[in-house]
């Protein structure tokens, strides 16, 4: 069980079992891409949205379904490591200060205020990857304390995407792969009591783009 205080925001807190897709929207940010995952009975879950920078760092944000932006993601994409920088609107530790706006976007800022949240490191070889997602405990935005992973992500050498997303006791707590048939749409199946926009973000930042972002 995930503690609710160590999630991104309450509302992530999965509350039972579930399986769950993605699909592409128009989305509401003017970014590249934008996306819902979507439960088996139609009711969406949790909304994403991309920007790709050319040779920039991508930013992503997650959004809970009535499009309250939980976490901003920036990216900086290596040949085979990445590291994701997650940020949210409320302090990580006490005495946490806000950082900058990370984005560099132009316009109304994504949030309030951003804090530095959860780091995600990512190792990828020519089929396979592995990640850490950890939580922000302490230190400064050059030079942060980090948890024990609080989740753990392994892609499979395998054709098709297949990955598992693990908790510190090494339960799996999340399987991500392709739909069969044409529409090759992101599925997942994620137990209860974890938080989904971390175990999707683990699973999605297994390979070395940012799409379908949590």
């Amino acid at each position: 069980r995930t503690p609710p205080e160590k999630c991104s925001s309450p509302s992530m807190l999965t509350a039972s079992v579930e399986k769950i897709h993605s699909r592409k929207t128009k989305g509401h940010l003017s970014f590249d891409e934008a996306g819902e995952w979507v439960s088996t009975s139609g009711q969406v879950k949790m909304t994403w949205e991309t920007r790709s920078r050319g040779f920039k760092s991508p930013v992503s944000v997650c959004a809970d379904p009535d499009g309250n932006v939980i976490t901003v993601t920036v990216a900086k994409i290596g040949f085979s490591t990445d590291k994701y920088t997650i940020y949210r609107s409320t302090p990580s530790f006490k005495g946490q200060g806000p950082s900058p706006d990370p984005t560099g976007l132009k316009g109304e800022p994504l949030l309030p205020e951003f804090y530095f949240w959860a780091q995600i490191d990512t190792k990828r070889g020519m089929s396979s990857g592995n990640n850490t997602f950890c939580l922000v405990t302490g230190g400064t935005e050059e030079n942060p304390q980090l948890s024990e992973p609080l989740y753990t992500g392994e892609k499979l050498s395998a054709f098709s995407y297949y990955a598992y997303v693990r908790n510190p006791s090494g339960d799996i707590v999340a399987k991500a792969y392709l739909a069969k048939g044409l529409s090759m749409a992101p599925e997942a199946d994620v137990a209860a009591e974890v938080d989904l926009a971390a175990v999707v973000a683990c699973g999605t930042y297994l390979v070395g783009n940012n799409s379908n972002a949590g």
